[in-house]
């Protein structure tokens, strides 16, 4: 009788990148989101079944996926929520060296945990002015 493949190691990599190898390998593939305020959204935890489990191919295998989600800012805080480090409030941020017009501008990066008032994360991969 032939052996089931394994399911490749996939956690670390991003949601895209993990999702091409699994199906890639044969499987179909399913995300669920697992918040935390740490890491970077989009990376990917570990699989349902595990890695190096025995499954056939045509089988699904799920992802779970990092959501970075905001802290709560303390009552009174100057801060724009949703970035790390804090953002004062202010009518637009750029990020330096680009080409936009400010007032505020930032050095990156900048860990954006929550919305993005400020656009400060094209790629939306959770991290600003990379």
């Amino acid at each position: 009788m032939a052996q089931l493949p394994g399911i490749p190691v996939v956690a670390g990599k991003t949601q895209s990148a993990a999702t091409r190898i699994l199906k890639a390998a044969g499987y179909t593939v399913s995300v669920v989101r697992e918040e935390a305020v740490d890491g970077v959204t989009g990376t990917v935890l570990r699989t349902s079944p595990e890695a190096g489990s025995a499954l056939a191919p045509g089988s699904r295998v799920t992802l779970v996926v990092l959501q970075v989600v905001a802290e709560e800012e303390p009552a009174g805080s100057n801060c724009t929520p949703g970035y790390d480090p804090c953002l004062p409030p202010a009518s637009d941020y750029d990020c330096a060296g680009g080409s936009g017009n400010g007032p505020k501008y930032v050095e990156g990066p900048v860990r954006v945990t929550g919305s993005d008032p400020y656009r400060l994360d094209a790629d939306h991969d959770g991290i600003g002015c990379e």
